[in-house]
C-alpha cells in the first residue's frame, strides 16, 4: 500500500497547495523541489542564488562540481542561461578527435582469393543452348 500513498502524494500536494496559494505548485514544480532537498540536505552555500539558478544545477550529480559552480555563479554574475550552458559543458563528454584514432594496418600474411572456381556446375534449363 506504501508505492500507491506514494504515488499519489506529490499529485495530491500539488492540488491542495494550488487551492491554497495559488499557481506555482505544479506537480513537475513539487518534483524539482523534492530532488533539491536530496541534493541539498544542509542548507545551501548561499541564499543569493535563485531558484532558477538552483533548478539549472540538478543535473550536476557531484556536490564538490555543484559548490564549485555556485561560488563560480556567485563570482562571476552568471545568468540563467549562461549558467544551463556551463552544466552543459560540464556534463558534455569530450568529443572524440578522428585524428586520434591508429591507422588502420592490413594484416601481412592476408591472401586474397577473388578467383577461387566454384565447384557448382550451372544447371541445364530446358530450352536453353549452353555455349561449350
Amino acid at each position: 500500500m506504501r508505492a500507491a500513498y506514494g504515488k499519489e502524494l506529490i499529485p495530491k500536494l500539488s492540488r491542495e497547495l494550488t487551492k491554497k496559494y495559488g499557481p506555482g505548485f505544479s506537480v513537475n514544480v513539487l518534483w524539482k523541489m523534492r530532488q533539491f532537498f536530496l541534493l541539498n540536505r544542509i542548507l545551501p552555500m548561499s541564499v543569493e542564488l535563485d531558484w532558477s539558478d538552483y533548478i539549472e544545477l540538478l543535473p550536476v550529480k557531484d556536490e564538490k562540481t555543484r559548490k564549485r559552480l555556485e561560488q563560480r555563479i556567485l563570482k562571476e554574475d552568471l545568468n540563467t542561461v549562461e549558467i544551463r550552458q556551463l552544466v552543459r559543458e560540464i556534463l558534455r563528454e569530450p568529443e572524440k578527435d578522428p585524428s586520434a584514432l591508429p591507422p588502420l594496418k592490413r594484416p601481412a600474411d592476408l591472401e586474397l582469393n577473388t578467383f577461387a572456381l566454384s565447384p557448382l556446375r550451372p544447371v541445364h534449363m530446358a530450352g536453353e543452348e549452353w555455349l561449350s
